[in-house]
């Protein structure tokens, strides 16, 4: 019986020891960050941060610029070394959770309902082809499931298009709403930052504008336009 040898047929001419097989928790150290809510969060801030929505709506494999920031007391933070992976562990459909981000800057703050993965020990692998790697299985596994997920996809629009009505048609005597077609208006689309569907900006007669990113349900639209826009 011939000896198996774990060497790929192809691979980089800068490596030459076998594979070798690892556990989870041989590799990477497993923590979340904290909380940092919505309206603590703003690109007029000082302390870069990313908040959990934002993985899915705001970023993709790679994090090497962060839009918001807050001004959150510093010890109540948990901040990047630069060297993890993030993953999201709540979202509104199965393309959100499973998506990884490989964070590459120091110094910014994590929100909560984040996974963060920190490797052990220096130089074990990249976090960013664990990034990709993590998407690529999510895409596959996505391609299979492809007409559940679009038949979900298209009722959850559905669902959040009927909400936007009834609550539009519930103030319609308090604020005023403009709707945009970003394909239509890209011009606009850029000049406001919008790199996601759904994103809402709020502006209130005093105040700074507000925006969220993604779709938000019922009772925290409602806060939303409660707190920003009626106070």
């Amino acid at each position: 019986m011939s000896k198996s040898i774990n060497v790929p047929k192809l691979r980089f001419k800068e490596f030459s020891e076998n594979y070798k097989k690892y556990k989870f928790e041989d590799i990477f150290s497993f923590s979340t960050g904290k909380n940092i809510k919505q309206n603590e969060a703003s690109p007029n801030f000082d302390i870069p941060c990313v908040r959990y929505g934002e993985l899915y709506h705001m970023y993709s494999e790679v994090i090497n610029k962060v839009i918001n920031k807050t001004n959150l007391d510093k010890s109540e933070l948990t901040f990047s070394q630069g060297n993890e992976i993030l993953l999201p562990s709540a979202g509104e459909d199965p393309l959100d959770i499973g998506s990884a981000s490989a964070l590459t800057i120091k110094g910014v703050a994590i929100g909560r309902t984040i996974n963060i993965l920190r490797p052990l020990k220096k130089n074990l692998y990249s976090n960013i082809y664990v990034s990709y790697y993590i998407n690529e299985k999510l895409k596959k596994k996505l391609i299979a499931d492809k007409f559940f997920i679009y038949d979900y996809l298209k009722a959850r629009q559905e669902q959040i298009k009927q909400m936007n009505n009834q609550i539009i048609e519930e103030y319609e005597d308090k604020i005023i709403v403009y709707k945009v077609d970003v394909d239509k208006e890209q011009e606009l689309a850029s000049m406001f930052g919008i790199r996601s569907i759904p994103s809402l900006l709020f502006i209130p007669m005093q105040g700074d504008p507000k925006m969220q990113v993604g779709a938000m349900g019922r009772m925290d639209l409602e806060n939303a336009i409660k707190n920003t826009l009626l106070k």
